[in-house]
């Protein structure tokens, strides 16, 4: 169930008024005809940005990515109303008013499996058309000022990192008025609304029915100074409305799919969703807590798809924590994705953030955000504070965004290790607030050269971030005098220390790192007339 605050009444289309009950079925196809496909160009079903983003991360194009079979889909269309379609689990939900006739679905030879998703009071009625700086800068961020700074958001902000190049795909339930409200005059004016989309009711537009996703929306994009200044002001955005707010059905989940599945079309490099589920209106059809870190819930399956796709995924962890579930909603789950939890202006837990898990190396909430009094602006231009992961999740997943602008070569899963090494309780992960608030100063400057104490660096670290086990390789410039090379762990403790003898050129030095275990180090380089400090990363 989404746990989101309706902000005003739907008003339903004559199109869908209620006449009785239908039964919704997930058809799963036994294969896909890739004949089309495999002679074809990518460019024929995937955005050129969307090849280029899995180019640049050797990520293969495979039978996923390849559209669903029209024949299939123009014979299931008989039998039913096709209500989502998704390219990834190779399957469709069909929305019948007789549950007896779904048997000849099931007789069908392409289709592998049938099952009964979900139940709902709403007509079948769906689908019409398909819609388709590098100068130092202090902002003002008003209203947004509490969450951004707790973070050292700003840091990166000042630096020049805004998110500007990158994607970010928002699945949400609505954006009311987005396209008039004065915080986005520049998402506008500098056309970085790229595409909008509404799953739910294609042709319809997305500015007009809920305004959950205009509050998240501000919280990334808000880009008027002295009011609200968002956590990825210069980034650009694909909105995508994916929760039927008129009742709570399994078929979100599916519509959720379908907005990611347009999301990676897109090309998208981001997206956040501050959506959840877990009860529905027909109790028979509820998920069980059993089900959680066990993948055998389609979204979560499919969130998890989305990040091997390259998709740098953000979802909030629910505000459950103070009823009767308590933990996390699905998809915040999937293990891969970062899932966001809650906290106050003191950096206590929210009492209402969903609780984690902390077994091994599986660690949920991943990190956590501002969740209590957040700024935000809703559908009537206002700047209300506001309550929930819902809020926190767009904190971080803007910020994530502008990190990955400033270190555009390193994957997704590098940047997350580096979000979740800087974060307060890194070092104590609990199920609570996962790795604790992130440090994106700290983040930024990880990789970096730090404390220079002469003029110019003398050394460099290759990999960094470095697996266990791999090489590490010290490349150092001339000195004229011996010195000592010494490691240190984030504690400020010695672990090792290696002379330096003089070096007439430039010299590439192997440094065994393989006792090392996962984290931040730090390596000093000292000489008669140099200090420097490199840190480095082991993944």
């Amino acid at each position: 169930m989404t746990k989101i605050h309706l902000c005003f009444l739907f008003n339903f289309l004559s199109s869908l008024l209620i006449l009785g009950q239908n039964f919704h079925f997930k058809a799963t196809f036994n294969q896909k005809d890739t004949s089309l496909y495999l002679s074809s160009s990518p460019g024929d079903y995937l955005s050129p940005r969307a090849v280029a983003r899995k180019n640049t991360q050797g990520i293969a194009i495979d039978l996923s990515d390849f559209p669903l079979t029209e024949s299939y889909l123009n014979t299931l269309a008989q039998h039913g109303a096709i209500l989502s379609k998704s390219k990834w689990l190779n399957a469709v939900i069909l929305g019948v008013a007789d549950s007896s006739n779904i048997d000849q679905v099931r007789n069908l030879p392409f289709i592998r499996e049938v099952r009964l998703i979900g139940q709902s009071n709403l007509a079948i009625a769906r689908k019409s058309a398909d819609l388709g700086d590098s100068k130092l800068t202090r902002f003002d961020y008003g209203s947004a000022a509490n969450g951004i700074k707790q973070m050292n958001g700003d840091y990166l902000h000042e630096k020049g990192y805004r998110g500007s190049g990158l994607l970010i795909a928002v699945l949400d339930a609505g954006f009311a008025n987005a396209n008039s409200l004065e915080i986005f005059d520049s998402l506008r004016i500098e056309n970085r609304i790229t595409a909008t989309k509404n799953i739910v009711n294609d042709g319809v537009t997305v500015y007009s029915s809920d305004s959950h996703g205009t509050q998240v929306l501000s919280v990334l994009a808000a880009n008027l100074d002295g009011k609200m200044v968002g956590s990825a002001p210069k980034a650009s955005y694909a909105l995508i409305l994916t929760e039927d707010v008129r009742e709570e059905n399994p078929i979100e989940e599916y519509y959720w799919i379908e907005g990611m599945e347009y999301a990676d079309s897109l090309g998208a490099d981001v997206v956040n969703s501050s959506l959840g589920y877990n009860t529905f209106d027909f109790s028979n059809f509820n998920h069980s807590q059993s089900d959680l870190y066990t993948l055998t819930v389609d979204i979560s399956t499919a969130a998890n798809l989305a990040w091997e796709k390259g998709i740098f995924v953000f979802n909030a962890a629910g505000n459950e924590g103070k009823g009767p579930w308590e933990k996390l909603l699905f998809p915040g789950d999937a293990d891969k994705i970062i899932t966001v939890g809650g906290v106050d202006n003191m950096g206590i837990k929210a009492d209402f953030s969903s609780i984690g898990i902390q077994n091994g190396n599986l660690i949920k909430p991943n990190v956590a955000a501002l969740a209590v009094g957040v700024g935000t602006n809703s559908s009537n231009g206002q700047y209300p504070t506001s309550n929930g992961t819902s809020f926190a999740c767009p904190l971080v997943c803007g910020l994530a965004t502008c990190l990955k602008q400033q270190h555009p070569t390193l994957s997704n899963d590098e940047l997350k290790h580096l979000i979740e090494q800087s974060a307060s309780q890194h070092s104590h992960p609990d199920e609570n607030l996962g790795h604790g608030i992130p440090n994106f100063k700290l983040a930024s400057n990880q990789l970096s050269n730090v404390d220079h104490l002469t003029g110019n660096a003398i050394g460099s670290l290759f990999p960094n971030p470095a697996k266990k086990g791999q090489d590490l390789f010290l490349t150092i410039a001339e000195t004229a005098s011996a010195g000592l090379l010494m490691i240190l762990n984030s504690n400020g403790q010695t672990l090792r220390e290696i002379p330096i003898s003089p070096i007439r050129e430039k010299t590439r030095i192997p440094i065994d790192v393989s006792n090392l275990t996962a984290g931040i180090y730090l390596m000093t380089i000292r000489t008669e007339k140099h200090f420097e400090k490199l840190q480095f990363v082991i993944q």
